[in-house]
């Protein structure tokens, strides 16, 4: 039983609830990339731009892990022009280029507006490709007013290179990691915009020259006392010893760059993490791999908190185990063991807590599970359907003013839950109280209130929690049992979502579903199970 619950745990802890659906064309995030490097002494500045904006063609929302992957894809580039174009021996002499950026923008301008300093342009009826568009040209000219020279760079997302995972988003309806697919728009001119081209750079370095020249040719003829003067401090040097470094920023450099380095490892352990429990091993080696690169305490929490859950994981098996093990010296004859597989219909007898009109769109479950009932200790683990009491919502405009009206909806989804309690065997009867979850996965919601409908599924409350009174009765020399129950369910409404409404009366209007009118839904019901002997 402890392997089925152990499973049943890791199952949980990895679910992800942020699947999305495909959304209006001209709100689809749209992304530009971009990196600014420069000569220590300032006499040279580049600006490399990607010459595409990329619009995702099937995810409506922008997605962080995206924007990573981009800026490791990015950064290869980056890093393979700057080897290319080094033209002198030190570093300093060359051009470092500064950790990639990526700019990103979604839904309308007034989403982005209040927080971007390139703005001006942006009116009420740009869309997020052309918003982003007019902030590109207000950044490139930005830099160009400060002495940078603008280059643009052919580079598209690797979806199926070493970061392809950055662009894999799970959906839940067909179970799967989809991969983003994007549209590459609004090419930079080159008459404006020059293509990069290899060489660039170490031919303005040529120009340039060193920060340390010698002139060729010229005799320079110094006083007695001055040469004298330099003699001594030529000693000096020289007796100090060749530790003495002849630029004194090199550290500082090299500090830099592994701090960089650590940045990039860091964001593939951020990727992998969020992909759920089954890739955390491997988060944790590029978290130890950037730790040993340039140490910090942000970076340190993230490898703590990973062994930390693998040492919960480990205590809960080898605490179930010594469980089964007591279990065993108590009851070695399984006088008191009820296992059995089950199927349960709930949604029976309900009755309802501050729910408007609910008995018109009753809660309901169907669950298909396995329960275990031994020497006093409960267990359940279930998946199933579940349908939730009606939610009502408040709904706010894109400045947050409250709109006159609210908006019913009732949530579909599928269900994973656990359950642990207490129990009494008496022969062919257990009597038994549990206290449990259901994680709900949207798979679907019905809008009661008319004139409203969306585009995409909103954000809806996610965990149903509930209190399980229920006996068995399993029949006499067969393997078939009856059970019944009764839920004391809660289920804790939202408080600040932002999921977008179209209201169809005003269908240019953009609403948002922000909070429900209730903090928690609180309903009852019975269920009745046919059970199977396992």
């Amino acid at each position: 039983m402890h392997k089925i619950f152990i499973v049943t745990v890791l199952l949980l802890l990895s679910l992800r609830l942020s699947a999305q659906q495909p959304g209006p064309v001209s709100e689809r995030p749209a992304y530009f990339v971009y990196a600014a490097g420069e000569r220590t002494d300032k006499k040279l500045k580049v600006l490399l731009i990607s010459t595409y904006i990329y619009r995702a063609k099937n995810f409506s929302f922008p997605f962080d892990k995206i924007s990573i992957g981009m800026s490791l894809d990015f950064s290869n580039t980056i890093l393979q022009i700057e080897r290319d174009e080094k033209f002198f021996p030190a570093d300093y002499d060359n051009i470092t280029f500064s950790a990639v950026k990526v700019n990103d923008l979604y839904g309308n301008y007034q989403q982005w507006n209040t927080t971007h300093q390139y703005h001006d342009e942006v009116t009420q009826h740009d869309n997020s490709l052309s918003a982003l568009e007019k902030i590109r040209v207000a950044l490139i000219k930005d830099y160009q007013k400060n002495g940078y020279r603008v280059y643009q760079v052919n580079f598209s997302p690797l979806i199926n290179g070493a970061n392809q995972t950055s662009y894999s988003l799970y959906d839940e309806k067909a179970g799967t990691y989809l991969k983003t697919e994007f549209d590459n728009l609004e090419p930079l001119s080159p008459l404006w915009i020059p293509p990069f081209k290899k060489g660039d750079i170490k031919d303005q370095l040529a120009r340039i020259g060193g920060s340390v020249s010698s002139s060729a040719g010229v005799l320079v003829i110094e006083s007695s006392a001055k040469s004298q003067q330099n003699t001594s401090k030529s000693n000096k040097s020289t007796s100090s010893g060749s530790s003495s470094s002849a630029d004194p920023d090199k550290w500082k450099r090299e500090a830099d760059a592994r701090m960089w380095e650590a940045a990039m490892l860091e964001a593939k352990g951020d990727t992998l993490y969020n992909m759920g429990t089954l890739f955390y091993m491997q988060a944790l080696e590029q978290y130890n791999a950037a730790q040993r690169a340039f140490p910090s305490a942000r970076v340190q929490a993230k490898i703590d908190n990973i062994n930390a859950l693998a040492n919960f994981a480990k205590a809960l098996n080898n605490g179930m185990k010594q469980v089964d093990e007591g279990v065993e010296k108590l009851d070695p004859h399984k006088k008191t063991r009820h296992a059995y597989g089950f199927v349960n219909y709930t949604g029976l007898l309900s009755s309802y807590n501050k729910i408007a009109n609910p008995n018109d769109h009753a809660a309901m479950g169907i669950f298909l599970g396995v329960t275990g009932h031994r020497t006093f200790f409960s267990f359940e683990a279930r998946l199933g359907y579940v349908v939730s009491p009606v939610y009502e919502y408040n709904v706010i405009d894109v400045e947050k003013r409250p709109a006159a009206n609210t908006v019913r909806i009732q949530q579909n989804s599928a269900a994973i839950g656990l359950s642990l309690g207490l129990n009494i065997p008496i022969r062919n009867l257990v009597v038994y109280g549990m206290y449990g979850f259901d994680c709900m996965m949207t798979t679907g919601q019905k809008i009661l209130t008319e004139n409203y409908h969306v585009d995409e599924t909103p954000t809806y409350p996610y965990l149903l929690t509930k209190f399980t009174f229920g006996t068995i009765f399993r029949i006499p020399r067969t393997k078939i049992g009856i059970g019944v129950q009764y839920n004391l369910n809660s289920i804790t409404g939202e408080d600040d979502g932002a999921s977008a409404i179209i209201d169809e009366k005003a269908p240019t209007e953009h609403y948002y579903l922000h909070s429900t009118t209730n903090e928690k839904y609180k309903f009852n019901n019975g269920g009745i199970s046919f059970c199977w002997s396992l």
